[in-house]
């Protein structure tokens, strides 16, 4: 018989979340400003009941995740993926060494932070 035609074949299945993180993950990160983007990508998650926690990847991740404009997106975009009210909490950063900062990635976080507060 002959070789099945490769457009019948069904499109490749979405990747898994990465371990330990929720089924949805992928699509909530797909789905937020991409300025918010890198620093849930950074974060891990865990989904308890309604509530979503972040722990962010770093403490520059840690102050832009505590937005309040920035958590109600996350808020908003879980909520609808999920189906249901869905609340957000930001933990602390918990990186080896997270009381040590770089005074380059400080100054290029505040630079960053002003450039926001001047777009509102």
């Amino acid at each position: 018989p002959p070789a099945p035609d490769a457009g019948d074949a069904p499109p490749p299945a979405e990747p898994p979340a990465p371990a330990g993180l929720p089924p949805f993950w992928g699509d909530l990160v797909a789905s937020v400003n991409p300025s918010v983007k890198g620093f849930l990508s950074s974060s891990e998650a865990r989904l308890e009941g309604n509530v979503l926690h972040l722990i962010p990847g770093s403490g520059f991740a840690s102050r832009m995740l505590q937005k309040e404009n920035v958590r109600q997106e996350i808020a908003d975009k879980a909520t609808a993926l999920l189906g249901r009210p869905c609340q957000l909490r930001v933990g602390k950063v918990e990186t080896p060494g997270a009381g040590k900062t770089n005074p380059l990635f400080e100054q290029l976080a505040k630079k960053i932070e002003a450039l926001q507060q001047e777009d509102q």
